[in-house]
């Protein structure tokens, strides 16, 4: 009696409170991060499910206390006027919603969002003094001009990093409207890049495999028992039927999930792109090691494309994809890298590369120089001619490199680092690495 009284006097939780810590503002198709206040009277892990105007609900884990809690969860949306809803939820059960018309103020293409302190200049301009004890790369894409320190492969990324507000203005006004080299959720482009046909890869070579190395063995055994034990026949086929189709069971890869990663590393960043393919009708369940962003072939897809991105510190995890035979999901996510692993720079007619790389070039307006093969350095004087063929170079060197003056290059990769309970294989391709020649 007593437990039910208390249950009953325990008022349900109440989301009181979300509030963009970028001012307000948002820029429609990059990540920004929203702070949610909830009020509890108990305590217990919940949900917190965040939808806009995307077809993907973002999902993040929460320990409540008795209380009051805060929280911040990277949002994304597609349009200006935005919509959002809130939802806590715990096994299934929803706990408490919460809703508005509007994420936040929409910022265009011209508009100008500062992360500085001290009144904007005009209503043109956002300024946000959001100042947290560790701010993620990804919550600042869609942010002009920082005042002060930003996060290592902000200026990569094209942010302007500004000594005072002044400054951040005539930087921002110098270059133009927002110019962004984060990955677009909607990018037709990116999906000519993931790979081909319906097999998957190592499905296909185990299956030649397995029907060569079965042939040879049934000509064989067959072949001995025609010329020693010709009543054996059949008894013999019957074995070899068997005994085949256990063996190919047993070395065959059960899941019908593939996972490619394309990745490319330039001054301060990296791009991690997955492609996710499924050999068989049915839904995904897939873990990343960075935040992703789904990226849709159109804005059609994108905002009816139903499932759950749940996110955490350093990862993500999609569930409840669903993918027909042979359809690809893509995924881009950056992160912070380190030092370029190439350069390249101008000694007079000649163009000098240096570093390790494989199938090693540059690219110069129109001239185009290549070193093949380089651990080192290597020079060469750039030719007029076509630049290079391959699909992903002229992908990522027009998404990230601010002009057509460019080395590129290529090093061998390890696994995807992904995770997936019907995986069936998990590959890289050579990560590319890009650089502007100085």
């Amino acid at each position: 009696m007593l437990a039910l009284l208390a249950a009953l006097l325990q008022e349900a939780p109440v989301i009181d409170r979300a509030e963009l810590l970028t001012g307000g503002a948002f820029r429609p198709r990059h990540w920004a991060p929203l702070e949610v206040g909830i009020r509890s009277t108990v305590g217990g892990e919940s949900d917190l499910v965040v939808r806009t105007d995307v077809g993907f609900s973002i999902v993040r884990r929460l320990a409540l206390s008795p209380g009051r809690s805060e929280t911040v969860v990277p949002v994304l949306a597609l349009y200006l006027d935005a919509p959002l809803e809130i939802e806590l939820r715990r096994e299934g059960r929803t706990l408490a919603r919460y809703r508005r018309r509007s994420l936040g103020r929409g910022i265009s293409q011209s508009e100008r969002l500062i992360g500085a302190g001290g009144p904007a200049p005009d209503e043109r301009t956002v300024v946000f003094s959001y100042d947290p004890k560790r701010t993620r790369l990804e919550w600042l894409e869609g942010v002009d001009a920082v005042v002060g320190t930003a996060p290592e492969g902000y200026s990569a990324m094209g942010g302007i990093v500004a000594s005072d507000l002044s400054d951040a203005l005539r930087k921002i006004d110098s270059r133009g409207p927002f110019f962004s080299r984060w990955f677009d959720p909607v990018d037709a482009d990116l999906h000519r890049l993931a790979p081909r046909g319906a097999w998957i890869e190592t499905k296909k070579r185990s299956a030649a495999l397995g029907s060569v190395l079965y042939v040879f063995a049934a000509l064989v055994v067959m072949g001995w028992l025609a010329r020693r034990r010709p009543s054996w026949s059949w008894a013999g086929a019957a074995g070899l039927a068997g005994g085949g189709t256990l063996l190919f069971l047993a070395a065959y890869p059960r899941g019908s999930l593939s996972v490619t990663r394309q990745g490319c590393e330039f001054e301060g960043a990296r791009v991690e792109t997955y492609f996710v393919k499924r050999a068989r009708d049915g839904t995904a369940e897939v873990s990343f090691p960075c935040l992703v962003k789904p990226i849709f072939p159109s804005p059609l897809d994108a905002s009816q494309e139903r499932f759950e991105l749940h996110v955490s510190e350093d990862a993500s995890r999609v569930i409840g994809m669903r993918l027909a035979a042979g359809d690809s999901r893509i995924f881009a996510g950056i992160v912070a890298g380190g030092e370029a692993r190439i350069r390249c720079r101008r000694e007079g007619e000649r163009i000098v590369f240096s570093g390790q790389a494989r199938g090693a070039g540059a690219v110069d307006g129109s001239r185009v120089a290549r070193f093949g093969d380089v651990d080192g350095s290597a020079s060469a004087v750039g030719q007029e001619g076509p630049p290079p063929e391959d699909e992903a170079v002229r992908y990522f060197s027009a998404k990230l490199m601010a002009g057509a003056a460019y080395a590129y290059g290529w090093r061998a990769d390890g696994g995807a680092g992904v995770r997936a309970a019907d995986m069936a294989e998990d590959r890289a391709r050579p990560t590319l690495l890009l650089s502007p020649i100085r």
